[in-house]
């Protein structure tokens, strides 16, 4: 996946690259506001957008208010229990294979653009010593 960051592979995703997926499918990875909040913000640019979720439903992860929107777009999907465990393409993003938790089933998509919304490491091992960390 690291190959690929920048060439259809993101962490986070902007107004610039919502634009930039105008007509596409794009796949967001994650379940918690963030990508809540990205997914009605590449619905309006996006032809589909399709949020891979590992966990059973948005409800323990988003806010409702959230949720009932997302329900409310008819262009964005929510897959739960599945995860993405390949990315393929040379140059840039081309598929990527996802697998049903469960079932173990796996599937090969045509992607181009792949948001990833789980989280972030903190890089603060600078501060050490001038303020407490934990």
């Amino acid at each position: 996946m690291e190959r690929l960051q920048g060439a259809g592979v993101y962490y986070g995703g902007g107004a610039s690259e919502a634009i930039a997926c105008k007509g596409e499918t794009v796949y967001i990875i994650g379940g918690a506001n963030s990508a809540g909040q990205a997914a009605m913000h590449f619905s309006k640019f996006a032809q589909k957008v399709i949020m891979l979720v590992r966990g059973a439903s948005l409800a323990s992860t988003m806010s409702h208010y959230l949720i009932e929107q997302i329900e409310k777009t008819p262009n964005v999907e929510v897959r739960t229990h599945t995860s993405v465990i390949e990315v393929h393409g040379e140059s840039h993003l081309s598929e990527i294979t996802v697998r049903r938790e469960g079932t173990g089933e796996t599937e090969k998509l045509p992607a181009s653009s792949l948001f990833i919304f789980i989280g972030a490491q903190p890089r603060t091992e600078w501060l050490d010593g001038l303020i407490r960390r934990d």
